[in-house]
This record gives structure tokens, C-alpha cells and sequence, in this order.
């Protein structure tokens, strides 16, 4: 590094960090007109009608108002924001801070793979020369989970490691088993054997079952992967009769 190579060191850094300061400026005048203004609580308190016939319709417009935010704003402004008007209503319905910021936040990065505006898949789609479109789309598919994650972190604190050490590695197991069986059930193919739509269907939704943590509904994600595996075990069997 000589005198040259620091100089355009310090030239590309300043470059670049011109959009985040410029992003976070604006995101600071928007947030205080957001508070001066008082729309956050008149926000709040018609999203805290809702939240008073239905909690999931209120995560619902959570996550909806989060991706759109993410739709012309980087992450942090996003989840900035959306915190600022929507995660008071959801501690005050008795959820973690941890959990409700965890939720705001992964939807304000997943604001990035989804389409219409899903700025991060649309530069790997000029990369690679792809259609934005398609990319952003499986884009979408591929991180499905995420998706689904941030809705157990409000109905399971245990995967943000809160709570006992039996129901951190319980949640830990079964969300790991949740998601290989979405995985799976996404690509189409239980171990090594392509499946039909069907069966397809069942795999993933024994894999959504798993991810909530929920004792009762991993027990049945359980019972479902044991009837699959037996179905298949005796569709091979049969295939090696007819062979012999």
C-alpha cells in the first residue's frame, strides 16, 4: 500500500459509503416526520384495531407493509421504520422485543429477493444474463424458509435460544428436520426418489409442521415422514417382485 493505492483506498470508500449515509439521512427525516406528525400512532392504533379481532391478520400487515417498505429502501431503513410504527403494537400484544424486531427484520431482507422490486435478485440477474423476473422468483423459492422463520420466532422464542435448554435443542432438532423436509418437498425428491405432486405436498406440509416447534405438530410432521417413508419402502419392494 503506497501513498497512491490509500488515496483511491479512501476515494472508493467515501464513494460507496455516499448511498448508505445518504439512505440513513433520509430514513432520520423520515422517521421524525413519522413521530412529529403523529401518523405512527394513528398508524398504531388502526393496526391495533385489527390486532384486537386477529393476531395473525396483524403479523400479516406486518409483513406486508415490511416487504413494501423493502421494496425502494435498503434493510435497515426498512426495518427502521416498520419498528418504529409496528413493533410497539406487537410487544403490546405480550410478544419478545427480540422476536418482534427479529420478524420486522427478516422481512425487511427478504424485501430484497421478492418481486416486483427485488433488488438483490435483479443484480444477479444481470450478472448471470437471466430474465429478472425468473430469478427473482426462485429466488423466492429458495428461501421459502426464511419466509416462515420470522412467524416462529413470534410463536417460538426458543429458536432465538429463550427459554430452557430442553426447548432450545428441541425447537433446534425440529427446526432442522423442518426445513430439510421443505427442502425436499420444494425440489420434488425424497431421498434419492422423484415424488409426485402429491406427495410433494404432504412432505412439505410435514416440514412446516416441524419448523413451528410446537411438540404436538412435530409429533404428527413425524408420523407423516414415518407414513411416506413406509409407502415408498413398499412401492420398492413391489418393484423388486416384478423384477424377480
Amino acid at each position: 500500500m503506497n501513498h497512491g493505492r490509500i488515496a483511491d483506498a479512501l476515494r472508493l470508500s467515501i464513494e460507496r459509503g455516499v448511498m448508505i449515509v445518504a439512505t440513513m439521512g433520509t430514513c432520520g427525516i423520515l422517521i421524525g416526520v413519522v413521530n412529529i406528525t403523529g401518523i405512527a400512532a394513528k398508524f398504531s392504533a388502526s393496526l391495533m384495531s385489527v390486532s384486537n379481532a386477529s393476531v395473525m391478520v396483524t403479523l400479516l400487515l406486518v409483513m406486508a407493509i415490511t416487504l413494501f417498505l423493502g421494496l425502494a429502501m435498503n434493510i435497515t431503513s426498512a426495518y427502521l421504520i416498520t419498528a418504529v410504527m409496528c413493533a410497539p403494537i406487537l410487544i403490546n400484544l405480550g410478544y419478545l422485543p427480540i422476536s418482534v424486531h427479529m420478524f420486522i427484520l427478516f422481512f425487511a431482507a427478504m424485501a430484497t429477493i421478492t418481486p416486483p422490486v427485488a433488488m438483490t435478485s435483479f443484480a444477479a440477474a444481470t450478472i448471470a444474463e437471466a430474465s429478472p423476473m425468473m430469478v427473482g422468483f426462485m429466488a423466492m423459492r429458495m428461501g421459502i424458509v426464511a419466509y416462515m422463520l420470522p412467524f416462529v420466532f413470534i410463536f417460538n422464542p426458543a429458536i432465538l435460544l429463550i427459554g430452557s435448554i430442553g426447548d432450545i435443542l428441541f425447537s433446534f432438532v425440529s427446526a432442522f428436520m423442518g426445513v430439510g423436509l421443505i427442502a425436499l418437498g420444494m425440489e420434488g425428491w425424497w431421498f434419492f426418489r422423484k415424488v409426485n405432486v402429491m406427495y410433494r405436498s404432504v412432505i412439505t406440509i410435514a416440514g412446516l409442521l416441524a419448523l413451528s416447534g410446537f411438540p404436538v405438530l412435530t409429533a404428527v410432521s413425524i408420523g407423516i415422514v414415518f407414513f411416506v417413508y413406509l409407502y415408498y419402502q413398499h412401492k420398492t419392494m413391489e418393484v423388486i417382485n416384478e423384477k424377480i
